[in-house]
């Protein structure tokens, strides 16, 4: 065979692969456990100090899908439970939280959820420790307007949730990936909201920045190996880069003098992998990593940052166990 043939063989391989509906199949009755672990692996740092300083938290919980009724086109109602999130300090300290996630879903085959029901008391999972235990160390005390404090210390918080891929059902692994509503060949794309983030203007605007959303881009790689079973991998990436400062001087209307904030340079990347059943397309396993950083800069004063981190993620979601319901 010529080599020329050699080179386009792959390529005509992919470009004549059949395509793939990628929506999930629910079954009424079945029952879908998954587990998910997740570490938080932080440096940072404080004005005056040349040396990092670590912090490593880790986050275990597990969930569950129960298909309660099948409804046309693929759509399921089901129900979510996700009792708690226990949480584990370099001292081995562990730390159970209840969250009380109980909720009826309506589902789609592709992961949107299109009616929630709250069924039991619910209580919102921080998702990071509390001021003087290593997460947030960004307090209201630390500028003059206790106000712009609360609104630095929440974008932060949201910062590390992503990171560590825990929080809403928007953030975390649960219900992912979302798929796109086409059949797909490899090497298709699409994207699908993660999150929200202060990021510069679109039009191309040199200081004006807006809340945006972060927008994970997915492709399908088609089907391979993992862990001795065939599955159908599906990848995302994304890449955000903003100005907390920017965004809250511009939301003003003021001047870097008047709130004492000169900059707070954002950033966050992650990618997450995922394995898919090739008949069921539920998920099987998820792989996620995670870098972000965030440094805090005052206008009185311009040579070195007032506190400033590095953080990396990682999380890892798997189905544990998959039930279906006894006929009689």
């Amino acid at each position: 065979m010529p080599l020329a043939s050699l080179v386009l063989l792959p390529s005509l391989l992919f470009a004549f692969q059949d395509k793939v509906d990628l929506g999930r199949v629910f079954v009424k009755g079945e029952k879908l456990e998954y587990s998910v672990n997740a570490t938080l692996h932080e440096e940072f740092r404080a004005k005056g100090l040349d040396t990092w300083l670590p912090d490593v938290v880790d986050f275990q919980y597990g969930f569950s899908l129960s298909v309660q009724e099948l409804k046309t086109d693929g759509i399921a109602v089901v129900r979510y439970q996700r009792p708690s999130v226990t949480q584990i300090g370099d001292d081995e300290k562990k730390t159970v939280e209840k969250v009380n996630d109980d909720l009826q879903l309506t589902l789609s085959p592709y992961n949107e959820v299109l009616e929630m029901k709250n069924l039991g008391k619910k209580t919102d999972l921080k998702g990071g420790k509390k001021d003087g235990d290593g997460f947030v160390r960004f307090t209201k005390e630390s500028i003059n307007n206790g106000q712009l404090g609360g609104m630095i210390g929440g974008v932060i918080s949201e910062l590390q949730r992503l990171s560590a891929f825990l929080g809403s059902l928007e953030t975390s692994l649960d219900l992912n990936p979302r798929t796109t509503f086409d059949e797909v060949k490899v090497g298709d794309t699409w994207k699908r909201t993660f999150g929200y983030t202060p990021q510069k203007l679109s039009s191309g605007s040199k200081e004006k920045q807006e809340m945006q959303r972060i927008d994970y881009t997915y492709t399908y790689k088609g089907l391979t190996e993992s862990e001795g079973q065939k599955v159908l991998r599906v990848e995302a990436v994304t890449d955000v880069k903003g100005d907390l400062a920017a965004f809250i001087n511009g939301m003003f209307n003021v001047k870097a003098d008047e709130t004492g904030l000169s900059k707070i340079p954002l950033t966050f990347k992650g990618r997450i992998e995922f394995d898919l059943d090739p008949k069921t397309k539920h998920p099987l396993a998820a792989r996620a990593t995670s870098e972000s950083s965030f440094a805090i800069w005052l206008t009185t004063d311009p040579l070195r940052a007032v506190q400033e981190a590095k953080t990396k993620g990682r999380s890892v979601m798997k189905l544990v166990k998959r039930t279906l319901a006894k006929t009689k």
